[in-house]
């Protein structure tokens, strides 16, 4: 127990269970005080062109096309780490902490949301699954209990 000058001791500093989460959150905290100062505040046209350069090669390497056969569901256009960009950019020009901060500011619509969320939400487990090694019989398994292998068309893959 930590003594604060004769006063009685901290609660809080016996109890490693609220201690261990308060330190987390003061790291992250400044963690992300210097993000914003040392990343997001500095040259944003620079940041801007070299996200642009970046998004350009990585599609000329992963097929410079959302019709292909077998997509890259991480790398390749219209992949999840395109919407990583966005949402970068979204970060770094309007200093939001959230996606749901672009509709609060009227940057976009609460449909464009919804739209945006629905492709995080159907790409993130995809990718997760793409990365894993061949287990064919996993993933199809993982695809039919889930219902991911549904469509909104309503066909089945």
């Amino acid at each position: 127990m930590r003594s604060n000058g004769g006063h009685r001791p901290e609660r809080e500093d016996c109890d490693p269970g609220r201690a261990a989460p308060r330190r987390r959150w003061a790291i992250w905290s400044e963690l992300q005080a210097l993000l914003v100062a040392d990343v997001l505040n500095r040259n944003q046209h620079k940041f801007f062109q070299a996200k642009l350069e970046e998004t350009r090669e990585r599609h000329a390497k992963y097929g410079d096309s959302i019709y292909l056969l077998e997509p890259q569901l991480k790398e390749g256009e219209g992949g999840l780490r395109d919407l990583h960009t966005a949402l970068w950019l979204a970060k770094v020009k309007y200093k939001i902490h959230s996606v749901e901060e672009l509709v609060q500011r009227a940057i976009i619509t609460g449909p464009e949301l919804a739209e945006v969320l629905e492709a995080r939400d159907f790409s993130v487990p995809r990718a997760q699954l793409a990365a894993l090694p061949e287990q064919a019989a996993f993933r199809s398994t993982y695809l039919r209990i889930s219902g991911a292998h549904r469509t909104d068309t309503g066909f089945q893959a």
